[in-house]
């Protein structure tokens, strides 16, 4: 995997303390503090930022029922970091409409998909191979077009039953 830091942790002053008063937090007490309108689940708090800040890409899903606050961790992601995200529907996400805005806007560091699982299973795919190897290749009439990047997938499903299969799950995806 390619080494990726997160400059934007650093950049957000308001979601993270001060340099001096940040080296005496613990990890947790940091999730705690970026996650604070989020009541409870204090590990998950702690595995999502430990996500954000890993110097890996480390893809991130939230697997839970409906109103178990997977979308409010995303939308809470979002909100602090606006200019580094992409947030999307899953229903509504296309892998040519991901490789498009990925090749228009090479700033974003994070793509944000919401019910990954209402996501057609041929996007999926194309959103598999991104992960795998952080890039989009499509073919069209002999003309081959590849967009690389090194971002990062976020995303939440209500279940694991109409994902692509189980290699999406396991393989690719840290799991709350």
């Amino acid at each position: 995997m390619m080494d990726m830091t997160f400059e934007f942790l650093k950049r957000h002053k308001g979601e993270i303390p001060e340099p001096q008063q940040e080296l005496k937090l613990s990890i947790r007490e940091r999730a705690l503090n970026m996650f604070s309108n989020i009541e409870g689940l204090d590990d998950i708090k702690e595995m999502m930022l430990r996500a954000l800040e890993s110097p890996e890409r480390a893809h991130t899903l939230l697997i839970g029922p409906p109103a178990c606050a997977n979308s409010l961790f995303m939308l809470e992601i979002e909100k602090g970091m606006q200019s580094e995200v992409y947030f999307t529907e899953g229903a509504a996400t296309t892998k040519a409409g991901l490789q498009k805005f990925i090749e228009e806007n090479p700033h974003k560091e994070i793509i944000i998909i919401d019910e990954i699982d209402k996501m057609q299973k041929q996007h999926q795919e194309g959103l598999l191979t991104m992960m795998e190897r952080g890039e989009f290749t499509t073919t069209k009439v002999r003309n081959t077009q590849t967009v690389t990047s090194n971002v990062v997938i976020f995303a939440t499903s209500n279940s694991t039953e109409r994902l692509r299969n189980l290699y999406l799950v396991d393989s690719q995806f840290l799991k709350s």
